[in-house]
């Protein structure tokens, strides 16, 4: 895995925990970021805003059962 990907998956790992602790609602971009150690504009880089990154993870976690 590459560098890039680490970090994406990063941010996806962290936000999984947080949102699972806090809720959606209860979790920020900026926690997000603080809690990976990345810049905020990085995660609106990757995933467009909170919502999309939401949605990222809801895909990760079905696609298996899709398949």
């Amino acid at each position: 895995m590459n560098r890039e990907m680490n970090t994406r998956q990063r941010v996806l790992d962290v936000s999984c925990s947080l949102f699972y602790s806090n809720g959606f609602n209860g979790t920020s971009v900026r926690d997000i970021a603080k809690k990976a150690k990345v810049n905020v504009s990085l995660i609106h880089y990757y995933f467009k805003s909170k919502q999309g990154l939401f949605e990222s993870l809801a895909i990760q976690y079905f696609e298996p059962y899709r398949k």
